[in-house]
């Protein structure tokens, strides 16, 4: 098998990141026959790009992105351009592999992304914050050993305090920020799934020009409810922790700014411990492809973005199957939609 061609469309900060990310693939892959192969970075600043390239050592850099898709030799095109949409379609009809850095969900185009990558026979990704975070591996895993018993309640909370107010403002403006709206919901709805299983509904309720914050209310398949709040940051015994798992036995949680870190406080006779128990994922809980040496108690984000990159260096073996985030995030977005049209009074003052 032949090293996996990488290209990026778009030198932003994301780009950056995914630049950075696949650089460490090619030192920690140098061994393997997965490795990485670093081709080209396009966007339509070129001094930027040709910067970008230059730094992590990539082989050319681009001004026109369709150039790109043209070179036999790139099998992964890794999006970070917010505006994704013409380019995936395009990267799909020339049979590369899809790295979406945002949603692609912003309009109904999102849909016919799915069956233009089934029936290119493509894998395709949407990168979704976190989603290769170690700390879900091992919530998962104290679930399903009974840690922390039965599922009681889910909880999600983001720390944008003013978001409703700023959100409602600028639609008076004549903006719709519905779709920035969506980008959060997907995004956190997108981290619970994969940490406890499939949402089944979706209501959002209150209005952000009512008394108290609104709130998105959750049903899981298992059974149990769930709730994704605006907040100031605190939750529970910890502040800034964003995701929160409450089971009868006690409770998990992690912060998204601390990856690799998971807080357990125990139910003692109906009480909770004084203090939650810091716990560190293992090399266990890695994708089975990452070759580099575990290490914790923290991962920095160009790391977290190295693990979730890591599932495209065997595309050349995966028989094209489409990756079920963007099934995932197609059937979250149908569920979202739905909630905003039977929400009432509009939440968020939208």
């Amino acid at each position: 098998m032949r090293p996996v061609g990488i290209a990026i469309i778009g030198a932003g900060a994301a780009g950056h990141r995914l630049a950075a990310a696949s650089s460490k693939l090619v030192r920690d892959y140098r061994e393997s026959s997965e490795r990485p192969r670093l081709m080209t970075i396009a966007d339509h600043d070129g001094p930027r790009a040709a910067e970008l390239a230059r730094k992590f050592q990539f082989a050319r850099w681009r001004v026109h992105w369709p150039i790109v898709l043209e070179d036999p030799e790139i099998d992964v095109v890794s999006i970070s351009e917010p505006n994704n949409e013409r380019i995936a379609f395009a990267a799909a009809k020339a049979g590369k592999n899809i790295h979406l850095e945002y949603h692609p969900f912003s309009s109904s185009s999102g849909v016919e992304l799915v069956i233009a990558a089934q029936e290119a026979g493509i894998s395709a990704n949407v990168s979704y914050p976190h989603l290769s975070n170690p700390s879900i591996a091992l919530l998962r895993d104290m679930i399903s050993a009974g840690e922390l018993g039965s599922i009681v309640h889910v909880r999600a909370r983001l720390i944008a305090t003013d978001a409703p107010r700023c959100m409602a403002e600028d639609f008076r403006q004549g903006t719709d920020n519905r779709q920035e709206l969506k980008a959060i919901l997907l995004a956190v709805l997108a981290i619970a799934t994969k940490a406890v299983g499939e949402i089944r509904t979706i209501a959002i309720q209150g209005s952000g020009n009512g008394p108290g914050r609104p709130h998105v209310a959750l049903r899981f398949g298992p059974g149990f409810n769930g709730t994704i709040e605006f907040c100031d940051g605190f939750l529970g015994a910890t502040p800034s922790f964003q995701i929160e798992v409450q089971g009868i036995l006690g409770t998990a949680a992690f912060d998204t700014n601390e990856p690799g870190v998971l807080k357990y406080q125990k139910e003692l006779d109906g009480k909770s411990a004084e203090l939650p128990t810091t716990m560190y994922p293992t090399s266990r809980h890695l994708p089975a492809n990452v070759h580099w040496e575990f290490r914790n108690p923290h991962f920095d984000l160009v790391e977290l973005k190295s693990i979730e990159m890591a599932s495209f260096l065997s595309v050349g073996e995966a028989g094209g199957c489409l990756g079920a985030n963007l099934h995932d995030a197609r059937r979250l977005q149908d569920l979202i939609n739905d909630a905003l049209v039977q929400s009432t009074p509009h939440p968020f003052g939208i």
